[in-house]
């Protein structure tokens, strides 16, 4: 299978899935905490209920969720029971069975897109796409890919370089499942703690998996091309500056109802 049909997985009953996308031409997608907070509530508006949500973050240009879809009883269960003038063509064709789940599963999160899209547009005055198409969505196939998935979207501030210290990141579900704070998302942190068999391994192993990564990152820089002034995220001065009036810790948020959880 090449990389590009990869990464446009057909999300399944009861699969999991890598779940990203970034902005056109590297566009700004979040200007300060309202940004952030509208598409989160809006995942949770168009998500909910079709999803399970594992981990999270939101960078500057692209987010990234870790999902697994409900099963088809659980989904026509929850649209049976929203008024009917309120469901969408496709939920309808959904419950009829005149349309499968993977359509309308892809219809929700383009829905979502769409609504976050008018919404940016509306306040900053800008026009035309704001989302690269089409989002990706890669499966994931087994506990160890889950595992070291969730890492990955937990360190992507240190990889993209958007903050001095990617464990002090706000937009991302680290701190919530570290510090067992409510979150703008519901998370299913029994099954996220079982797969690190517990609190000391899951800290562990992502400081683990971010030292890797720093290493080869610094195996991979001359001498010539060392960063003059460096420092132990190897983020330069000038970005963190830059970048650090993005950041925003968010409050209190209410946490959504958790969707049944498939099994991997």
């Amino acid at each position: 299978m090449s990389k590009r049909f990869e990464l446009l997985a057909n999300m399944q009953a009861n699969g999991t899935y890598h779940v990203f996308n970034r902005t056109n031409n590297q566009e700004t997608l979040f200007l300060d905490d309202e940004d952030h907070h509208q598409f989160l509530s809006t995942y949770n508006r168009f998500l909910s209920g079709y999803v399970t949500t594992y981990a999270w973050a939101l960078l500057p240009n692209h987010f990234h969720f870790v999902i697994s879809v409900a099963e088809e009883p659980v989904i026509r269960q929850l649209l049976r029971k929203l008024p009917t003038d309120s469901l969408t063509y496709m939920e309808k064709q959904f419950l009829m069975q005149k349309a499968e789940l993977v359509e309308l599963v892809r219809m929700q999160w383009t829905r979502l897109f769409i609504s976050y899209s008018i919404y940016f547009n509306k306040k900053y005055g800008r026009s035309g796409n704001l989302f690269f198409r089409s989002f990706k969505r890669k499966s994931i196939v087994d506990q160890q890919q889950l595992h070291d998935t969730i890492i990955y979207v937990h360190i992507n501030p240190l990889k993209h370089a958007v903050a001095p210290n990617w464990q002090k990141y706000p937009w991302s579900s680290w701190r919530t499942i570290t510090r067992r704070k409510q979150t703008p998302v519901a998370l299913d942190l029994e099954l996220v703690l079982h797969l690190f068999e517990g609190p000391n391994t899951w800290l562990e192993d992502h400081i683990q998996s971010a030292q890797r990564w720093e290493k080869e990152r610094h195996d991979t820089i001359s001498l010539d091309e060392s960063p003059a002034v460096p420092n132990s995220e190897l983020v330069s001065s000038a970005i963190i500056k830059t970048r650090r009036s993005m950041l925003y810790v968010p409050g209190k948020a209410t946490t959504p109802i958790p969707s049944p959880r498939p099994s991997l």
